[in-house]
C-alpha cells in the first residue's frame, strides 16, 4: 500500500507518492477515484492501492489530453509546444509524454501538416533560412520535410526575392534606397528577418 501527501493550494491538490509529483487534482476527484480530501492544507492519505495510483495517474493524462486537444484545435502545434504549454500547466512529465504520444496517434498532432502551415504563416514575412531554423527549435526534423517546404512555396507561386521586395516595400515605400543611411537600416531589417547578405545584395546594390 502506499501512502500519498497532498498539498492544497487554492482549489488545486497537488499530489506526490514520496518526493515523486503524481501531478494536480480537484475536490471532485477525489470521490471519483474513491479518495478523500481534506481542507487542510496539507495531509496524507494512506492505504492507497497500486490500482489506484494507476486510476489516479489515468486521470491526470485524461486531463492533460483534455488541454492538449483544446489548445491544438484552436491553431496547428507540434509536440514540443504541446510540451511547453503543458508544463506551464504543471503537469508531470509522465503525464506530458503520454498525452503528446496521444495527440500524434488521434492525429491531434501532425508534424507535415504543422510544417506546412507555419511555412504559410511566416513564408511573407521571414526567410527560408529562418523558417526552418524556427522549426529545428520546434523539435521538428527539417530533414524530412524539405520537399513539403518547397511544395508550400510552389503552390503559392512564392520566391525569397518575393518577400524581400514585400517587406523592404512595406517598410521603405518611398524612402530613398540611395540613402546610405537608409539603406543601413535595409540591410539591417533584412538580416533580422533571416536573409544573408548573398540575397540582401542584390537589392541594395
Amino acid at each position: 500500500m502506499n501512502v500519498l501527501k497532498v498539498l492544497k493550494k487554492e482549489k488545486s491538490y497537488y499530489i506526490y507518492l514520496e518526493d515523486y509529483f503524481l501531478g494536480i487534482l480537484y475536490y471532485k476527484d477525489f470521490s471519483k477515484l474513491g479518495l478523500k480530501a481534506e481542507n487542510s492544507s496539507e495531509f496524507y492519505i494512506e492505504d492507497v492501492s497500486d490500482e489506484k495510483i494507476e486510476l489516479l495517474k489515468n486521470e491526470v493524462v485524461s486531463k492533460g489530453f483534455n488541454k492538449a486537444v483544446t489548445i491544438a484545435t484552436a491553431r496547428e502545434c507540434s509536440g514540443s509546444i504541446i510540451r511547453e504549454k503543458l508544463k506551464l500547466k504543471k503537469f508531470p512529465e509522465y503525464a506530458i509524454e503520454d498525452v503528446v504520444e496521444l495527440m500524434y496517434s488521434y492525429n491531434y498532432l501532425n508534424d507535415e501538416r504543422f510544417v506546412e502551415s507555419y511555412v504559410r504563416s511566416y513564408m511573407l514575412s521571414k526567410s527560408r533560412r529562418m523558417i526552418e531554423k524556427e522549426l529545428e527549435d520546434r523539435k521538428i526534423d527539417v530533414s524530412l520535410y524539405q520537399e513539403v517546404i518547397s511544395g508550400v512555396y510552389r503552390d503559392e507561386g512564392l520566391e525569397e526575392s518575393d518577400t524581400i521586395e514585400k517587406l523592404l516595400d512595406k517598410k521603405f515605400r518611398g524612402q530613398d534606397m540611395s540613402d546610405e543611411k537608409v539603406r543601413r537600416r535595409a540591410y539591417s531589417y533584412l538580416m533580422r528577418h533571416g536573409f544573408g547578405y548573398d540575397k540582401i545584395k542584390l537589392y541594395l546594390t
